[in-house]
């Protein structure tokens, strides 16, 4: 039962919110309820990733004690409720048997290459106006209501999940893998959000260089780092989205370096975002708070930029700077080491892969803030603990088999 409310929470974030949290509940609920149930919680208490994943949503949530905005403060917390009772629900003993978990991984892999498709068939539908619209901080429609920028991370962790069955497939299967990690690094440009591209680089770089010095296979390796090298300049001329998302980009963060406020600007009012999240930190070294967050960084626009329009005011571009605003420097601290801890983790099995994944997670965190939305908490967490189950009990599943 569990391994079909999974199928169905991965489905659902593809489909619809209500399907997605309606599919949560039910996964939570049939994963507690049980008569080990305390010994489950007291498995959660042990677990220090565990644990790191819940503390992303037990800080915020004790900010209420100095949050004057409850109800922005009771907002922030229904989003991040899946970091509480997912790891919760993942301390069970339950086990999923391997071909339950490549069948979980090639579901997950058909549904973004779907969705590739669908976001791609809109683009060469509207090819004159989406290239006019690149130059325009606009981009192709994505899955996950149009979020981007974590469709573009999905499509990053896609491609690492291709390269880990490559390594351990038949020759068949091995090839149509790397056909579609081929696709999906097409797509990535076609669609050209810097933070998909970023990590996917960095996935690239890694395993070129895992290949030369660990693995052995230099040829292959080299031809890795070519491949780095030749991607962009290919994307330049035969991609127009990304030379005109290169060319918006030199254009906004000219305005942004000059402080110079642009309105509807991408980067420079990301760069506004954290000068203002940057601000309230050093202001407030303790925190104000999940509630007041984005109030404190208000008035630091009204301030500072009193001509900037409401839809350009954002949350502080940086998870370190959110968490650093809600409780100060603890919470900036406590974040990293959040962040770091699943790198030293050694209780997993094919560890670079495993590092890999916390690599593109923080990596997107940098400048971005994926845990303040539904998709993004849901997806964070339900990789991180998907893949930590998967890699953690290898051995288990195997004896069970």
């Amino acid at each position: 039962m569990l391994f079909g409310l999974l199928l169905i929470m991965l489905l659902a974030v593809f489909l619809s919110r209500v399907l997605l949290s309606l599919s949560m509940i039910g996964f939570v609920c049939v994963a507690l309820v049980h008569s080990n149930f305390l010994q489950q919680i007291k498995s959660w208490c042990h677990n220090y990733f565990l644990l790191g994943l819940s503390l992303l949503f037990i800080i915020p949530f004790v900010s209420y004690l100095w949050s004057t905005n409850t109800a922005a403060w009771l907002d922030v917390i229904r989003v991040k409720l899946p970091l509480m009772f997912l790891p919760i629900a993942f301390a069970g003993k339950w086990l999923l048997s391997q071909k339950q978990q490549n069948l979980l991984a090639f579901v997950f892999l058909l549904l973004v290459f779907i969705s590739s498709l669908w976001s791609f068939s809109y683009y060469i539908t509207n090819i004159q106006v989406i290239h006019e619209g690149y130059l325009k901080a606009k981009v192709i429609s994505t899955p996950f209501e149009n979020d981007h920028i974590r469709f573009s991370w999905i499509i990053s962790v896609a491609v690492l999940l291709c390269l880990f069955f490559i390594e351990s497939t038949e020759k068949l299967r091995k090839f149509a893998l790397t056909a579609l990690a081929a696709w999906f690094i097409v797509y990535l440009h076609i669609l050209s959000a810097r933070t998909g591209l970023f990590c996917l680089y960095a996935v690239l770089f890694c395993n070129a260089l895992r290949l030369f010095f660990h693995i052995r296979k230099r040829k292959l390796a080299m031809a890795g780092m070519a491949l780095i090298i030749l991607l962009p300049l290919l994307a330049w001329f035969f991609f127009p989205t990304f030379q005109n998302r290169i060319a918006y980009f030199f254009y906004d963060f000219t305005n942004a370096k000059a402080n110079q406020y642009l309105p509807g600007s991408n980067d420079g009012s990301r760069v506004l975002s954290i000068k203002a999240g940057w601000t309230v930190l050093r202001e407030h070294p303790f925190g104000v708070g999940a509630g007041d967050v984005f109030d404190k960084a208000g008035e630091w626009y009204q301030k500072q930029v009193p001509n900037m329009i409401s839809n350009d005011k954002l949350f502080p571009s940086s998870e370190w700077l959110i968490y650093g605003c809600i409780a100060g420097w603890i919470g900036v601290l406590l974040f990293t080491a959040i962040m770091v801890f699943p790198f030293l983790f050694k209780q997993v099995q094919h560890r670079f892969f495993w590092i890999m994944l916390q690599l593109v997670a923080v990596l997107s965190f940098l400048f971005d803030i994926g845990l303040e939305s539904q998709y993004g908490v849901f997806l964070y967490a339900f990789i991180m603990l998907w893949w930590w189950k998967w890699f953690s009990n290898t051995n288990a599943q195997n004896k069970l088999r």
